[in-house]
């Protein structure tokens, strides 16, 4: 699966809440990724949240860059998906807690924002069931950056970075959902 078809869906359903706050999207998508095995929708839902997670905590005139990229790690290629944005940020306190279910964050400026305190969790479950990585980080001097490592198919149509036998999907779903 070519990680930009998932990014592609979730940025064109999260187009008109950035528009609505004057929010500028940037993408940078990577034409030249190495397929990765996963779930269109899940991978899909994942960006979908951590890109209205960018949104909802960038204040009105902000900007948000979305971008793509091959990259090695764990000894094997793969591609990391990275969301950038010039919003509040999260502390260091509150970035330890982050994917505990139910945890929302007291950082200042988040009064009044709805949530449950799972999208985070959820993030952190389709990444590891992908056998992936999530990090997130302070974007200096202000903002989030997020970053998510996929393992790409090798050749044969196998994971590479892992001894479980995976089949690459070579096909999408329509939506999200």
């Amino acid at each position: 699966m070519d990680l930009n078809l998932p990014v592609n869906q979730a940025l064109q359903g999260l187009r008109m809440l950035a528009d609505a706050k004057d929010i500028v999207i940037e993408t940078r998508l990577a034409s030249d990724l190495p397929a990765v095995d996963g779930d269109v929708g899940r991978i899909c839902q994942l960006t979908a949240n951590l890109l209205a997670n960018a949104i909802k905590f960038t204040p009105r005139g902000g900007r948000v860059l979305i971008s793509t990229r091959p990259v090695s790690h764990r000894g094997g290629p793969g591609v990391e998906l990275t969301i950038d944005d010039t919003g509040i940020g999260i502390s260091p306190e509150d970035r330890q807690k982050i994917y505990n279910r139910f945890y929302r964050g007291k950082q200042r400026g988040t009064e009044g924002e709805k949530g449950t305190g799972l999208g985070l969790a959820i993030c952190k479950e389709i990444v590891n069931h992908h056998r992936g990585l999530l990090e997130i980080l302070p974007n200096e001097p202000t903002g989030t950056s997020v970053r998510v490592w996929f393992p790409a198919c090798a050749a044969d149509g196998e994971t590479s970075s892992s001894n479980v036998q995976t089949i690459c999907l070579h096909t999408a779903r329509a939506n999200c959902a």
